[in-house]
């Protein structure tokens, strides 16, 4: 606002002198013409006239140049503190990108080691087994075949569920609402959800696809650690678009800050809580599950809150605004 009343206050008072100069250098002229014609008229006088008004006629188009490059010096071009702090936000939100990809492949990393790879060469185990026992013992060979079978299903659920953590296909297919859905619905622990999410679709194609996965892929790996971790036997997740303005869930403990700390104004950011009645006591260690979060929060340019009091609850809240 007051950029704008700045600029036309300034357009105002150089377009005064412009056309005061062109008033006086038109009547100079006309003074000059009246001595050089007049029979008594003084050469001196009549070239100073003229002089005086050539000057005045091209101080105009000066005063005009100078407008426009006085307005864009003072209004248009960014300050320096303005793009100090466009290039620190940008290098805070690249090293978030880095961060989280580094947690999300030692996830992966850990999550093959210690489930589907033991998994499999147990199974390996028994159908070697059971290939020895098919003809001494085929009761004992069938029985470890059907544990062998058992275990088959359960390491391709749980490489279904390791896939999910790289892409969510649900997402893609039809949207956060019901790739949300489907996260609580595939929960241990029972989970309430909400989601207030239309204001989305006013969005660029890109940053709304962004925004959704970010949020997709928070919401998964907090509701993984509630089931690991929390020992709660119940859980809510809330994810809503609100005014930046808007006061966060009574968070004390910063698990990550970015770029998208700023309060007030009406931006929109999208807010995801997530909040169990567990034992509490949960912390944010580099490379554990709070990690990844509050990294990939950052790398969409938003912020992660922790509160987790010992005897719970525990309560993360993840912003990230909507514009990028």
């Amino acid at each position: 606002m007051w950029r704008a009343l700045s600029s036309f206050l300034l357009n105002t008072l150089f377009g005064l002198f412009m056309v005061a100069s062109l008033q006086f250098g038109i009547l100079a002229v006309v003074r000059a013409i009246d001595e050089i014609t007049a029979t008594n008229g003084s050469a001196l006088l009549a070239i100073t006239t003229a002089l005086f008004a050539l000057f005045l006629l091209l101080l105009a188009p000066a005063l005009v140049f100078a407008s426009v490059w006085v307005t864009t010096k003072l209004f248009t071009t960014p300050s320096r503190a303005s793009l100090t702090a466009a290039i620190a936000s940008s290098k805070e939100q690249h090293s978030g990108a880095v961060r989280a990809a580094s947690v999300e492949r030692t996830r992966i990393e850990r999550d093959l080691h210690d489930g589907v790879q033991p998994r499999l060469v147990s199974i390996g185990m028994n159908l070697g087994l059971a290939k020895q026992k098919l003809n001494s013992d085929p009761a004992a060979a069938s029985e470890l075949i059907n544990d062998a079978h058992t275990s088959v299903k359960t390491a391709i659920t749980e490489l279904r569920q390791l896939a999910r953590g790289i892409h969510a296909a649900v997402l893609t297919d039809r949207g956060l609402d019901a790739a949300l859905s489907a996260l609580a619905s595939n929960s241990h622990i029972p989970v309430r959800l909400n989601t207030q999410l239309t204001a989305l679709n006013s969005l660029p194609a890109q940053r709304r696809g962004e925004l959704e996965a970010a949020v997709y892929f928070i919401v998964a790996e907090a509701l993984t650690n509630v089931a690991k971790h929390s020992r709660a036997t119940a859980c809510s997740v809330s994810v809503t678009v609100e005014s930046a303005e808007t006061s966060s869930a009574g968070s004390q403990h910063t698990a990550a800050t970015g770029p998208g700390t700023e309060a007030g104004g009406s931006a929109q950011m999208i807010v995801a809580a997530v909040i169990d009645n567990g034992v509490g006591g949960a912390q944010n260690n580099p490379g554990g599950g709070i990690d990844g979060i509050s990294q990939r929060a950052i790398a969409a340019g938003g912020t992660a809150r922790l509160t987790s009091p010992a005897g719970g609850p525990t309560i993360l809240e993840v912003r990230i605004p909507c514009e990028s």
